[in-house]
């Protein structure tokens, strides 16, 4: 059997894994990238830069007109206001400020307080004041003014005379154009405390009238007069 030729030895060839190419960040990709991430902050800064959302007092509960206000009237509520309007609206550093005011003008519940709504009365020589809502058609036309002097009526079925010669302090309107007979007055009134027991029981009802007075101490009429008895005169039948 013949034996095997043996060839020349062939060379080997190792097998080397090739490398891995090196990503690389073309500069078209990293501009992408700046310029999204930069419109991202961009756009972020322009939606704070357009929230007009401010703290401002807000009626904490329906206050009518005449209702006198304290710091429990109010609560603070974060409403979108322009800029230009932020000074004529209540914010919580002035509520302090407004304790015993009187509401000039219906403001719902939840509802930015304008400070033209608000005003305080003053009060002198020891007297109360005491705050009457009422239509103009019921109070001389709207033509009351400070110092001007009003007897106050009830013209219900069960209506009279509730008390006499009673000064207005101030009379409070709601706005400063002409009136009209949707708008109402808050007359403010200086009583002492046994009118303020006469007055209070009807703040708010709608058949109350005010009658202007010169101011005058009413004359007294007298309280008895001599009887006078009809004597028969001579001369006539049966005398």
């Amino acid at each position: 059997m013949a034996a095997p030729v043996r060839t020349a030895a062939q060379p080997q060839v190792a097998l080397v894994p090739q490398a891995r190419k090196a990503r690389r960040w073309s500069t078209g990709h990293i501009v992408m990238i700046v310029a999204g991430l930069l419109g991202a902050v961009l756009t972020l800064l322009a939606l704070r830069a357009t929230d007009a959302r401010v703290e401002v007092s807000v009626a904490s509960t329906n206050l009518s007109a005449g209702t006198r206000v304290s710091a429990a009237s109010f609560t603070t509520k974060k409403v979108r206001l322009d800029p230009s309007l932020r000074a004529s609206f209540l914010n919580p550093a002035d509520v302090s400020d407004t304790a015993g005011s009187l509401v000039l003008t219906p403001i719902d519940a939840g509802a930015p307080i304008p400070k033209s709504a608000l005003a305080k009365p003053a009060t002198r020589d020891g007297r109360r004041s005491l705050s009457l809502p009422i239509a103009p058609e019921r109070a001389v036309g709207g033509k009351l003014h400070n110092g001007d002097r009003v007897d106050v009526y009830t013209t219900g079925t069960k209506g009279g005379l509730v008390t006499t010669n009673v000064e207005v302090l101030d009379v409070l309107r709601a706005s400063s154009g002409p009136l009209s007979a949707k708008d109402s007055l808050t007359v403010v009134l200086a009583v002492d405390s046994e009118q303020a027991a006469k007055l209070a029981p009807i703040v708010g009802a709608t058949d109350v009238s005010l009658v202007q007075a010169t101011g005058a101490t009413p004359k007294t009429p007298p309280t008895s007069a001599p009887a006078v008895s009809a004597a028969p005169i001579e001369g006539t039948p049966g005398g």
